[in-house]
């Protein structure tokens, strides 16, 4: 999408019938995993294109006008689920990678994106509580996670441009054992987090 400067509308209406994921799929990811040695593993859950990979309840992410809903696991489906049920079912870690970047909602911060978002005002307290309800879920609907792995940060949109704080109360509060990187503050190196990336 941002590499062909395409609307979020367009690239929905090609893109998300194309998610068709088979069935099984993260068993075989789940078996790859442990033959590797791994003990834990990642999977997007949302990425910059705003999608998210798990059934979000978030009436955003259930209906909107730019691309429809942000949902994209095939209906009966929420592929969040079955990759952390396959991971644990092979004795491995599940985590979740999350993009604080978002080129569909309205209400975002206009960073990096792959298209001019014009002139509307954005109501970034509407986005941050967006972002708040979408890591909730993650918490509450996946079992115990690993890790939260944020991503996006630069020095002027970080740690309470997010809503840092609650975040990491919530994190704390619903899973005291998750580590969780250091992308909600700029820098790769910097030392907010439990690791660095």
């Amino acid at each position: 999408q941002h590499w062909a400067a395409g609307p979020s509308g367009e690239y929905a209406r090609q893109r998300k019938p194309r998610c068709v994921p088979a069935e099984g799929c993260t068993e075989a990811w789940a078996d790859l995993a442990k033959e590797a040695g791994m003990g834990y593993a990642v999977m997007t859950s949302k990425h910059h294109d705003g999608f998210t990979l798990f059934d979000s309840k978030e009436p955003y992410s259930l209906a909107n006008d730019v691309t429809g809903g942000t949902n994209i696991s095939p209906p009966g489906r929420d592929l969040a689920r079955e990759f952390a049920d396959s991971m644990r079912s092979r004795g491995l870690r599940a985590g979740f990678y999350y993009s604080l970047l978002d080129w569909q909602h309205p209400d975002a911060y206009q960073m990096a994106l792959p298209v001019p978002a014009g002139d509307a005002p954005r109501d970034h307290e509407r986005y941050k509580a967006y972002v708040r309800g979408h890591v909730r879920e993650l918490l509450s609907g996946y079992g115990d996670l690993s890790t939260i792995w944020f991503d996006y940060s630069d020095q002027t949109r970080q740690g309470e441009a997010w809503g840092a704080a609650d975040l990491m109360r919530d994190m704390r509060e619903a899973q005291p054992a998750i580590l969780v990187n250091n992308r909600l503050f700029f820098g790769l190196e910097n030392k907010i987090g439990d690791y660095g990336t």
